[in-house]
């Protein structure tokens, strides 16, 4: 009974209060209202706008993807080089990737010029570095940024600019310690630091190839014919191309290995029959005509008179 009555009494106590606190926000009813709209109105905006966004990035993707394509396929950078240039793709994932494969096509399109045009080269290595400049800026994306300064390093490589190169390798190594290009950028800095390299750049970017290129495929272990090749003076080759010091030294073919003079050559065994080549182009000789087989000459007549001599 009288747990009965305690229940109707609390029951009592929280209907006076919702009496009391619906009076209180009765006079705001209309905020009251005018606020839970809005937020269901945001909230609808909001999911509308992702859902934009999220077709808006796919559609990025999508000609992001056929322009690659057509640079990968058919070797025509249009297409990348209007998205790289477009407002909708800055500071996008997409527009970073875009700027990234433009900087790639760049680069390798100067490498591969170098032995032909220089001119066109550093032009191709200069635009090739204004597009990785574009994903360096950004730090959303470190993966990004550290290989897009590892093919800036290699531009300045193109370029004949090996403390600029450098300086690229060394934003990697104090940047991102331990990351995933520090390996590369640390071997390119030991390599720049050997006394053959610069040595090396020096001799190759004096050279003057012709416009034409090279031609033919070349022969293994040769130097192409650049025409006027500058004198290679002190250059010295990458430590470790040295041959061995208990290699045997080879001669020249047809001098002997102590003197270098001309070696004797064998003379063929004399019991050993010589072969000789049967001659095919040679006429086919006529046989001889048959001759009589020769006999004793007729016995001299004596003269008439003279008995023959026995």
């Amino acid at each position: 009974m009288r747990t009965e009555r305690r229940h109707e009494l609390q029951t009592n106590v929280l209907a006076d209060w919702l009496n009391v606190q619906i009076e209180r926000i009765l006079p705001y009813s209309r905020i009251v209202v005018a606020v839970v709209l809005g937020l269901i109105v945001l909230g609808g905006v909001g999911m509308y706008w992702r859902g934009q966004t999220a077709a808006r990035e796919d559609q990025q993707w999508s000609e992001y993807f056929q322009a690659m394509d057509a640079i990968r396929y058919l070797n025509k950078p249009e297409a990348m080089i209007a998205l790289t240039a477009s407002p909708d793709f800055q500071n996008t994932p997409a527009g970073y990737w875009a700027a990234l494969g433009m900087g790639d096509y760049y680069l390798r399109e100067g490498t591969n010029q170098l032995f032909s045009d220089r001119a066109a080269s550093a032009n191709a290595m200069r635009s090739a570095l204004r597009s990785y400049a574009q994903v360096t800026q950004q730090t959303k994306y470190p993966m990004l940024a550290q290989r897009a300064l590892l093919e800036m390093g290699a531009a300045h490589e193109g370029l004949n600019e090996l403390e600029d190169a450098r300086k690229q390798y060394d934003k990697i190594v104090s940047g991102w310690p331990g990351g995933s290009f520090e390996a590369v950028a640390k071997q390119r800095i030991a390599e720049l630091d050997r006394r053959s390299t610069p040595e090396f750049y020096d001799w190759f970017f004096a050279m003057s190839p012709p416009r034409g290129g090279v031609l033919g495929p070349g022969v293994p272990g040769m130097r192409p014919n650049f025409n006027e090749t500058p004198s290679e003076g002190s250059f010295l080759p990458p430590k470790g191309d040295d041959p061995p010091a208990d290699a045997t030294p080879v001669a020249p073919e047809g001098t002997t290995p102590e003197a270098g003079t001309p070696a004797t050559p064998a003379t063929p065994d004399a019991e050993t029959p010589a072969t000789e080549k049967p001659a095919t182009d040679a006429p086919a000789e006529t046989p001889a005509a048959t001759e009589p087989p020769a006999t004793d000459p007729p016995a001299a007549t004596p003269p008439e008179g003279e008995s023959p001599k026995s």
